[in-house]
């Protein structure tokens, strides 16, 4: 009797390892699962953020346009978006052809509004590449292929955005993530970048290399042979 009931004594010590060890691979896979949500969750909330900055910027432009300024005296002119050195992406008088407040678009007196980085969650957080701080915006000349008309436009970039971030914008404004990845393009800029109030420097061409972006005004892309992650507005298109 007493035999079986040590038997019985140790069936239940192995039942109850087995049970515990169970529960404890049941509340990691559940941890792992709350952490992946809460992350997918924060980076949906980011990259809602970011669209509506940029859309502010997009009114602000059209504000100063109906108040008399013309597409060539805009400025995107400010110290606070720089490259690795820490020098201004696109520094304050770079466009020669704004001479007043009322044409800077990072200005109170202009569009009024404040230039800031997007939220650290949703940037790549590798060491800073050889160009462009993470999170930078700069206004450049693109020509975005089925937007307007052939002419070039000008456009908003967003530098060194995470993948989940890029893939939650894109789900954000309807644009297709192939296989579960952000549309791959070549958008390498032409020899002059940055807006200098004239439409004419040499461009990218955006759009023309995948098709999910192609006639969007908004979207969010990986650059081809690079692996970073861009998003990319519409100012003004032409």
């Amino acid at each position: 009797m007493r035999k079986h009931q040590r038997g019985n004594a140790l069936w239940f010590i192995l039942l109850a390892v087995f049970l515990l060890g169970a529960l404890t691979v049941l509340l990691n896979r559940g941890s792992s699962n709350t952490e992946e949500t809460g992350d997918v969750e924060k980076a949906r909330i980011e990259a809602s953020k970011l669209l509506t900055y940029t859309s502010s910027i997009q009114i602000a432009i059209q504000r100063m346009l109906s108040n008399g300024i013309s597409e060539n005296e805009i400025s995107f002119g400010n110290d606070v978006f720089q490259a690795c050195d820490d020098t201004p992406i696109q520094p304050v008088g770079q466009n020669t052809l704004c001479t007043k407040p009322e044409c800077e678009v990072f200005n109170v007196g202009g569009g009024g509004i404040k230039a800031k980085y997007p939220s650290e969650a949703i940037l790549e957080s590798s060491a800073c590449p050889t160009y462009w701080k993470w999170g930078t915006m700069a206004a450049s000349v693109q020509n975005f292929v089925n937007i307007g008309t052939p002419a070039n436009d000008l456009g908003l970039e967003v530098f060194g955005l995470t993948r989940a971030a890029c893939v939650e914008i894109n789900r954000l404004v309807g644009i297709d993530n192939p296989g579960g990845d952000p549309p791959v393009e070549d958008d390498e800029p032409g020899a002059t970048y940055t807006w200098e109030g004239n439409y004419a420097p040499a461009t990218g061409t955006i759009g023309n290399d995948a098709s999910e972006i192609e006639g969007k005004k908004h979207f969010c892309m990986e650059r081809q042979g690079q692996g970073t992650y861009h998003f990319w507005t519409v100012l003004i298109a032409r």
